[in-house]
């Protein structure tokens, strides 16, 4: 006979793994030119509200919890690396930024 413990409870188990999975941080590279910004820098980096910034923003926002922003942070380094002098590339976590992120 069909039982829905059986059944249910592995499938909780699975889904429990994959969304601690998904909450882990990416760990950006040490050597990395990617600029992490905050709600405490995010202003005073690219001066938004000004207009005066130090040259042009490239500036991704993502969500921890995303897969697909997730895979698209290594990218976002490299682009970084790569634009370093002719573009600031910027990334802002708007789950632990919700001031930036609202905005």
């Amino acid at each position: 006979m069909f039982s829905i413990k059986r059944f249910v409870l592995p499938i909780l188990a699975i889904l429990g793994i994959l969304s601690i999975s998904l909450t882990e941080a990416h760990e950006f590279r040490q050597d990395s030119k990617l600029r992490i910004l905050t709600d405490e820098t995010f202003e005073h980096d690219t001066q938004a509200s000004t207009g005066s910034t130090t040259g042009p923003w490239f500036v991704m926002f993502y969500a921890s919890w995303c897969g697909h922003c997730r895979k698209l942070l290594p990218t976002w380094e490299d682009l970084a690396d790569e634009m370093y002098g002719q573009v600031n590339v910027a990334a802002v976590d708007v789950t632990a930024n919700t001031e930036v992120g609202s905005r």
